[in-house]
C-alpha cells in the first residue's frame, strides 16, 4: 500500500504545483507591482479625470476577464459595470468597474472556477502584454527551451537550468526593449502606452483574492483524488506533468517578463506624467 501512496502523493504535488504554487509565485510580481502603480497614479492625480482615463482602459480588461471566467465556470452574470461614476476607495486605488455572478457554493465545478474568476484579469493582462510585445518585435516570447538537459524533476540540476534560462529569455527581451532604433517608431509609443494602461489594472482587489482562494481547496481536493484513483491503472499525474511542465515553465516566464516590463515602463511613465501640468 505504501509503494502505491506515495507515488500518488508524489506526482499530485508536482501537480499542485504546476498548476497553483508555481503560477501563484509567477504572477504575484505582477500583481503586487500593478497595485504600487495604481497607488502612486492615484495619489498623484487623485480623483482627477486624468486618473480616470489612465485607469479606465484597463479596467474594461480586468472587468471584461471576470465575466469572460464566470461564463467558462458557468456562473449568470447578475451585473457588469465598467465605468462607476462614484468609484469606492480600495486597495490604495479606485475601484472603477465589478461583475457580479450568481454562485452556487455547492456547486465544485463553480467552486474551482473561482481560481480562473479571481486570477483572470493577471492572466488577461499578461496575455495582452504578449499579443503586443510580440506584434511590435515580431517575435516570441518564450525561454529558449534547449538549455534544459534534464526532464521536469525537483531537483538542484533543474532549477539551475530553469534560472538560467529565464534570465536568458529576460536579457533577450530587454535587449529589445532598450534599442535605440526602437525610439524612431510611432508603433514603440503605442506599445508603451497599452503596456502602461495594463500595467496599472492587472492587480488583484481583496474581492478577487478571496474568490481565487475558495477554489484552491476543491481544486487540491480532485487533483489528489483523481491520482489516488486513476494510478493505480494508469499514471495520469506523472504523464500529465512530464507532458506539460515545458508550456507552463514558458507561461510563468510570461508573466515573470511581463512584470518586468511593466515595472519599467509603469515606473517612467508615472514619473514623466507627474512633471506634466495636470499631475498633483
Amino acid at each position: 500500500m505504501l509503494n502505491y501512496l506515495v507515488p500518488v502523493f508524489v506526482s499530485s504535488f508536482k501537480l499542485i504545483s504546476l498548476l497553483l504554487i508555481f503560477p501563484i509565485l509567477a504572477g504575484y510580481p505582477m500583481h503586487f507591482l500593478s497595485l504600487k502603480l495604481n497607488s502612486i497614479s492615484m495619489k498623484s492625480f487623485n480623483r482627477s479625470f486624468i486618473f480616470s482615463v489612465l485607469k479606465w482602459p484597463g479596467t474594461i480588461v480586468h472587468e471584461l476577464s471576470h465575466a469572460f471566467a464566470g461564463l467558462l465556470s458557468l456562473r449568470q452574470i447578475k451585473e457588469v459595470v465598467l465605468c462607476d461614476h462614484d468609484p469606492p476607495l480600495e486597495d490604495g486605488g479606485y475601484k472603477l468597474g465589478y461583475v457580479r455572478f450568481k454562485f452556487n457554493p455547492v456547486n465544485t465545478f463553480q467552486e474551482v472556477g473561482c481560481l480562473l474568476i479571481g486570477a483572470s484579469p493577471i492572466l488577461a493582462g499578461a496575455f495582452l502584454f504578449k499579443l503586443l510585445f510580440e506584434k511590435y518585435f515580431n517575435t516570441s516570447i518564450a525561454p529558449d527551451l534547449s538549455l534544459f538537459t534534464c526532464t521536469f524533476e525537483f531537483s538542484i540540476q533543474f532549477f539551475q537550468q530553469s534560472m538560467g534560462a529565464l534570465g536568458q529569455a529576460c536579457m533577450n527581451g530587454m535587449l529589445l526593449l532598450i534599442n535605440p532604433r526602437n525610439f524612431t517608431n510611432p508603433y514603440f509609443y503605442i506599445f508603451i502606452v497599452c503596456t502602461f494602461l495594463l500595467s496599472i489594472s492587472v492587480d488583484l482587489s481583496k474581492a478577487d483574492i478571496n474568490i481565487l482562494k475558495i477554489g484552491i481547496k476543491p481544486t487540491i481536493f480532485i487533483i489528489v483524488a483523481t491520482n489516488l484513483f486513476i494510478h493505480w491503472f494508469y499514471p495520469l499525474g506523472e504523464v500529465l506533468v512530464h507532458k506539460t511542465w515545458f508550456f507552463f515553465f514558458t507561461f510563468y516566464f510570461q508573466l515573470i517578463f511581463a512584470a518586468i516590463v511593466m515595472a519599467i515602463i509603469g515606473g517612467t511613465m508615472i514619473m514623466f506624467l507627474q512633471i506634466l501640468p495636470f499631475g498633483k
